[in-house]
């Protein structure tokens, strides 16, 4: 349990990233890191300060709502536009021809596949763009395993300028 939070994720979990809202409805929020040590766990980071979706956290999320989905999720892999960080999650190196399919009628709908897309979807996020707003980012496992169309797509850790906020993606400063 963390502060009142009891975590139903299985005994493998030895790492959690608890984002909370710190402004409803709105963007503002608080991310802390925790580890699990001997059956505890505990902080290892000062809480950052992070961007939510525009229109905070919901349980119910819809593709294009611009919330971000509330919930229990795993991460990785890690992705970004430089050779491998020092991380020991599973990293992929982006290219120009790297998207996430955001199209709600294609079978690739929240996949990651690689252009051209030859009539499989009509549309995709970019995971290399000269914003930088991929330059660093890990891939949310929200809807990621039904792919209910839908349902939402494209949830990713990132780092970013705290001036904007984001459809349902989780940012952080630099």
């Amino acid at each position: 349990m963390i502060n009142g939070l009891f975590l139903k994720n299985g005994p493998d979990s030895q790492q959690l990233i608890r984002v909370t809202a710190t402004t409803r409805p709105g963007p503002a929020a608080m991310l802390e890191t925790f580890e699990r040590n001997a059956g505890h766990w505990r902080t290892v980071f000062p809480p950052l300060a992070a961007v939510i979706g525009a229109g905070g956290f919901t349980p119910h999320k819809v593709e294009g709502d611009r919330c971000s989905p509330q919930g229990l999720f795993r991460l990785g892999p890690c992705f970004g536009k430089y050779p491998r960080p020092r991380t020991r999650m599973p990293y992929r190196q982006t290219t120009v021809h790297d998207v996430w399919v955001d199209d709600p009628a294609s079978a690739w709908y929240n996949t990651w596949q690689v252009v051209p897309a030859r009539g499989r979807w009509r549309s995709a996020e970019a995971l290399r763009r000269s914003d930088h707003l991929y330059d660093d980012a890990v891939v949310i496992h929200y809807n990621t395993v039904e792919r209910i169309p839908g349902r939402g797509s494209a949830i990713f850790l990132h780092v970013r300028a705290m001036s904007s906020s984001y459809r349902g993606k989780i940012s952080l400063t630099n």
